[in-house]
């Protein structure tokens, strides 16, 4: 389990707050990478999978398809060339908490 830790003002007193990381949440750490690796925009993402910029967003940011359709899983596929498995694989490590970047 990862942890981070995060400061914040309470009142006049700094606090520190341990937040665990949860599979399933947060960045989808390997869509980002594939997209930086293409050297595609989210835009571009979003255009080709037909999508808003503002959707796919939420989609990397772990906050939008929690478990991810096959028909989305196909169109990440063609976009970024790399086998469905791959992606799926992808999908399980991240759902567990392990992304394997």
């Amino acid at each position: 389990m990862r942890e981070y830790l995060v400061d914040y003002m309470l009142t006049y007193t700094k606090q520190f707050v341990i937040i665990q990381w949860k599979g399933g949440e947060g960045m989808r750490e390997y869509l980002v990478d594939y997209r930086k690796k293409s050297d595609f925009s989210q835009h571009y993402v979003a255009k080709r999978l037909g999508i808003s910029s503002q959707y796919y967003h939420m989609i990397e940011n772990g906050t939008r398809q929690k478990n991810m359709n096959i028909t989305l899983v196909s169109k990440l596929s063609d976009v970024f060339c790399v086998p469905m498995q791959e992606i799926i694989n992808q999908e399980q490590q991240w759902k567990s908490g392990e992304q394997l970047c």
